[in-house]
């Protein structure tokens, strides 16, 4: 008695590499090029903070506080 494997057939391999392509191509696209870190401020002084947002290179993100048209923001560049 064979055993045939089904990972071996030409479409089943044809089909799995295209799927880990295109999930590849997803995560690789999805993840930003910049991390960033975004302060606002109560005043165009900017001298009372009211509020935080970050982006980081894995994509995470996390928001604080007031936004507002008084901001100063850094940027990094991701290494991915």
């Amino acid at each position: 008695m064979a055993i045939q494997s089904t990972f071996l057939k030409p479409k089943t391999l044809v089909l799995g590499l295209a799927i880990l392509s295109m999930l590849y191509g997803i995560a690789a696209y999805a993840l930003p090029g910049n991390s960033v870190n975004r302060t606002y401020y109560s005043n165009a002084q900017k001298t009372h903070v009211v509020g935080h947002y970050t982006l980081s290179c894995s994509g995470a993100h996390h928001s604080s506080g007031q936004v507002t048209n008084y901001s100063k923001s850094t940027s990094t560049p991701c290494h991915h």
